[in-house]
């Protein structure tokens, strides 16, 4: 129930993506709160015009992927280590005005929220339009076909400019978008001129700000074996921290290499088609020359052959010599192949079939030992990521009750 509500496929889905693009990725899991309204509650409630339809909440495990871009990472411990050794793990979104309203809403019902009103009133750049956002960082534009700004999260219309334009004060303040922040920390309380209980010892909180201005909510957590509920996973480990590289990352290199190629080999192609040539402007046009059609009728200017040059010396062609081209595609395969062997991965692993002799026993053999290197990394996300991830979802069915307060 709780995978189906968290959408649990997505979120590792998107995770997984990361493992590949970054080697890095961070899975939240968070009790969280659920509206689920008695539909029977409500209809007798209807009748009463003085009985408000009040939602009965419930708590679930969310599951939720962070963005790379914008997490806050404690760097002095290796990612795998941030969980269990670091201080602070946090993430920036940028959020509208209804979203945070919804989760304003929700805090305040855990009896752990702050400063709702300034929040909601504040603006994220008190210099510029709303979105101009100093900490939140846009993704990457990878796509040449739909580079529009305004469908990235940074482009929208600035509504508090326009809504509050000639008016002075905050009252029907509505800006375009939030930064919010969530960070798991571990603190001393005392330090912090906190009055909790066992103030003396470190404990781990959940903060969150918005507009890097105003803490809007607080809360302990309690966690299995005393970790972040912020769980980190890197496929390649090798001690060199965010230095290793991924899956992509290792590709790079070949990719490039065989764009070059592929592109010599077109580029040979046009040279075979339309080579240089040498030809006198004199007797014929340079448009005529640089024609984009397939079959032009070239004119030769008036008298130009009065003065005894031949036709022959208007134009020459220079001879298009191709060696060295011709086996670029072989080339851009096998430069291709060696980035699957540096990745450990084969033809029948993709899917494709790969021609040998072998008996189906001596193949399954074979196969068997050639996902070792995707068993390793598997293995790495099993006990960064899903074996805590796991223990700390039955943690929480088991530490909270039905309302979503911790059990004594």
């Amino acid at each position: 129930k709780h995978a189906k509500q968290g959408r649990y496929a997505r979120q590792l889905s998107l995770s997984f993506y990361d493992d590949a693009k970054y080697n890095f990725s961070t899975l939240e899991l968070d009790w969280c709160m659920l509206d689920d309204f008695n539909i029977l509650s409500a209809y007798e409630q209807i009748k009463s015009k003085n009985s408000p339809i009040a939602p009965a909440a419930q708590y679930y495990n969310k599951l939720k992927r962070w963005d790379p871009y914008n997490t806050i990472i404690d760097t002095r411990v290796l990612p795998a280590d941030i969980p269990y050794c670091a201080d602070f793990h946090g993430h920036i979104e940028l959020i509208s005005a209804v979203e945070l309203k919804r989760r304003l809403t929700m805090m305040n019902r855990t009896k752990n929220a702050y400063n709702e009103a300034k929040a909601f009133d504040s603006k994220l750049n008190k210099n510029g339009p709303a979105a101009a956002g100093a900490y939140y960082r846009e993704l990457p534009q990878i796509s040449s076909i739909l580079g529009s700004r305004k469908y990235r999260k940074g482009g929208h219309f600035d509504w508090d400019a326009y809504l509050t334009s000639g008016r002075t004060g905050n009252s029907g303040r509505f800006s375009n978008c939030f930064e919010f922040v969530t960070i798991y920390a571990r603190i001393i309380p005392n330090m912090m001129k906190m009055s909790v209980p066992s103030k003396g010892t470190p404990q781990v909180w959940k903060l969150c700000f918005v507009n890097h201005e105003h803490l809007v909510f607080a809360e302990r957590q309690f966690n299995v074996y005393d970790t972040l509920p912020v769980y980190i996973g890197q496929p390649s480990e090798d001690g060199f921290g965010y230095q290793t590289q991924s899956v992509a990352e290792n590709s790079i290199a070949f990719q490039e290499g065989s764009s070059k190629l592929f592109s010599i080999r077109l580029n040979s192609a046009r040279r075979a088609v339309m080579d240089r040539a040498l030809y006198d402007p004199s007797i014929l046009s340079p448009s005529h020359i640089d024609t984009s059609f397939a079959a032009p009728k070239i004119p030769i200017k008036d008298n130009s052959l009065m003065n005894g040059k031949k036709i022959t010396d208007a134009y020459h062609q220079i001879p298009f010599d191709s060696r060295g081209t011709e086996t670029v595609i072989q080339d851009m395969a096998s430069l291709m192949g060696l980035a699957d062997k540096l990745n450990g991965v084969n033809q029948p692993m993709q899917g494709q079939f790969q021609k040998g002799n072998k008996t189906r026993k001596e193949w399954e053999d074979t196969m068997e030992g050639a996902t070792n290197r995707l068993r390793l990394r598997g293995l790495s996300l099993e006990m960064q990521q899903i074996l805590l991830i796991k223990e700390q979802i039955k943690f929480n069915i088991y530490k909270h009750n039905v309302t979503g307060k911790y059990q004594s």
